[in-house]
């Protein structure tokens, strides 16, 4: 083989190589849709340690995939790996993809592993992005009432409720004032002392 037919060698073999990874593409970017929707079937009914393995292979395969980090993330939060949902949660940051409701589901991985501070910060985050977010108020509120700061979490309720709000909404908040309220009263036992 001379020059020239080795250049033209390699020419061809770097078309085709293009080719196949210009075919390849659209496969990948439907493999990774398929795999998305599967893991949201496998969430929608219960099976999140399936859907976890799924979206593993979806991450794997597309690392820069925001959507696929976003599903593992909440994939592996339900199913109580708080802190490997993190990791992917900070990926979804770095790759500046994060939503507010990833920022409150950052507070819900924050809140599992007992970090009520950070919690808390990232709650806020997300509320300032968007005010109406119902999740991050009621995470909010539930790291107050784990601190024992009951009196901020019946205030984020009254602040929540005079807001307009769906009656869904307003029942989950009224069914979360009573649960703190009776919290805050004395116990039988403890008047007894």
């Amino acid at each position: 083989m001379n020059k020239y037919s080795e250049s033209r060698f390699g020419a061809a073999l770097l078309a085709a190589a293009i080719s196949v990874l210009i075919n390849c593409l659209p496969a990948r970017a439907s493999a990774i849709d398929g795999l998305m929707s599967r893991a949201y079937q496998e969430m929608s009914s219960g099976h999140n340690e399936e859907a976890v393995r799924t979206m593993s292979v979806a991450v794997r395969t597309e690392p820069n995939n925001a959507m696929a980090r976003r599903y593992l993330a909440n994939a592996l939060l339900r199913s109580g790996m708080a802190a490997d949902a993190l990791v992917q949660f900070r990926a979804l940051i770095e790759l500046k993809q994060a939503t507010a409701k990833d920022k409150s589901a950052i507070g819900d991985a924050n809140f599992y592993l007992s970090k009520y501070d950070d919690a808390i910060a990232w709650y806020q985050t997300a509320l300032k992005e968007d005010p109406t977010l119902d999740s991050a108020r009621v995470g909010l509120t539930h790291t107050y009432v784990a601190m024992k700061q009951h009196q901020k979490a019946c205030q984020i309720i009254a602040d929540a409720v005079r807001q307009p709000r769906t009656e869904e909404s307003r029942r989950e908040y009224y069914a979360l004032f009573t649960n703190i309220k009776e919290q805050m009263q004395p116990t039988r036992e403890h008047l007894d002392e």
